[in-house]
């Protein structure tokens, strides 16, 4: 049972890091501009 709670999780988790890796993409941009 916990298997299909571990692959449900995934997938959420995989979910989640997509929507935070666009934000952090978006971010990226001006944080970079400032770096230079």
């Amino acid at each position: 049972p916990w298997e299909s709670e571990f692959k449900d999780s995934q997938r959420v988790w995989a979910e989640y890091a997509l929507k935070r890796q666009e934000a952090q993409s978006q971010n990226r941009r001006l944080t970079l501009e400032d770096l230079e």
